[in-house]
């Protein structure tokens, strides 16, 4: 199996409309509120997010904690992202977790991984790649593994074994990043 799996192909202007609401992000601004960043294994990206794990406001919880709330809420970012938004709630008319736009530095790397805990076995990850390049590479334990993900398709993460990304060039790679709740999910 490979470490990820084209399900759809996006419709030419849904994709435009997504597209134009990430273009519009200050990504300077982003930087500052984005917490995961002082964490060394979100060292390589930003995340603007747009649904979290239902926790207190004052609550500082490490992944391992986090991983374990099932429940998502919106953020207050929501209302700058109404076709975002509107797509990720219409795509395939399933229960939403978290939903994110990640914003990977050029020449970087997220080390392999697993996405474990409570939450990923009730979600799976899907990607829309919104800027990218043939450089940049979604990798499996093995080698072999290796995707480069095309724009303007879903992309289904099989996160639950283990994956990384590597960007090697020298430009920004931006991805929607959303999870489905697996039991109303089918593909």
């Amino acid at each position: 199996m490979k470490i990820a799996s084209n399900l759809t192909k996006i419709d030419a202007l849904e994709f435009n409309k997504i597209k134009n609401e990430v273009s519009k992000i200050n990504w300077d601004f982003e930087s500052k509120s984005d917490l995961r960043g002082q964490q060394s294994l979100f060292s390589s990206s930003i995340a603007l997010h747009l649904k979290v794990p239902n926790q207190t406001q004052d609550q500082v919880l490490s992944i391992r904690e986090s991983s374990r709330i099932i429940e998502c809420k919106d953020t207050y970012r929501v209302p700058d992202f109404p076709e975002i938004m509107s797509w990720t709630y219409s795509y395939r008319k399933s229960r939403l977790g978290r939903i994110m736009i990640v914003r990977m530095k050029p020449r970087s790397y997220r080390p392999i991984h697993v996405d474990s805990g409570e939450y990923f076995s009730n979600y799976e990850r899907l990607h829309v790649p919104i800027q990218t390049n043939r450089h940049v590479l979604f990798f499996g334990s093995k080698k072999c593994e290796s995707v480069c993900l095309k724009s303007g398709y879903v992309w289904k993460l099989h996160n639950q074994k283990p994956h990384g990304v590597f960007n090697d060039s020298d430009d920004y790679r931006i991805h929607l990043v959303f999870d489905v709740f697996r039991f109303n999910y089918r593909n």
